[in-house]
């Protein structure tokens, strides 16, 4: 066929077409000629929640702060919330799959959009600076975001996603009260 037709034919292995599949310029073909192969289906499986660790030492992190600061003391599931997302960032981080390092960036960014939107919206007391709808509003923007424009590589939860604006907070970024910003200068001090 070579000769007959004047050309190179090159032999790709499973390796070298998924590679290239898994591009995200070719994600679209993957999931029209192979759905639910090789993590791009329409809708992927979210990764496993992880539990809690009993010897964990959120307690006095940033982001348990700035929900304590707001009047939200229930905060078991944001800590797992954090812990899961951290936990995910690490194994892209140590993978270094481009496209999935740049998949939690750009989460970041827009979870960071959310909150900053929301923020300025909010009707924050003059004396307490607490807005009690604030932090349960901007949890809910980010849910609904995400479940109508998932990310699929890495997969993720509704957890990895609260776990990423808490990680926003830890960050000094963000925060659930009108003067956040004192409070991580005061934190870091």
């Amino acid at each position: 066929m070579e000769r007959e037709h004047d050309l190179v034919i090159e032999l790709w292995g499973s390796t070298e077409l998924e590679a290239m599949l898994l591009l995200p310029d070719a994600a679209h073909l993957a999931r029209h000629f192979f759905p639910g192969s090789m993590g791009v289906s329409p809708i992927s499986p979210a990764v496993k929640v992880l539990p809690l660790p009993a010897d964990h030492r959120y307690d006095d992190a940033l982001f348990i702060r700035q929900l304590v600061e707001a009047d939200i003391t229930e905060n078991e599931s944001a800590k797992r919330q954090f812990f899961n997302y951290e936990a995910l960032a690490r194994d892209v981080a140590d993978k270094a799959d481009p496209t999935e390092l740049q998949t939690l960036e750009t989460l970041e960014a827009e979870i960071h959009a959310i909150w900053e939107s929301r923020f300025a919206g909010a009707s924050m007391d003059p004396e307490t600076g607490k807005d009690h709808d604030f932090h349960s509003g901007v949890m809910e923007t980010i849910r609904s975001h995400f479940s109508t424009d998932p990310k699929s590589m890495p997969p993720m939860s509704v957890v990895h996603h609260f776990g990423t604006m808490h990680r926003v907070v830890e960050n000094g970024e963000a925060g659930w009260v009108a003067h956040f910003r004192k409070i991580a200068e005061e934190y870091r001090a």
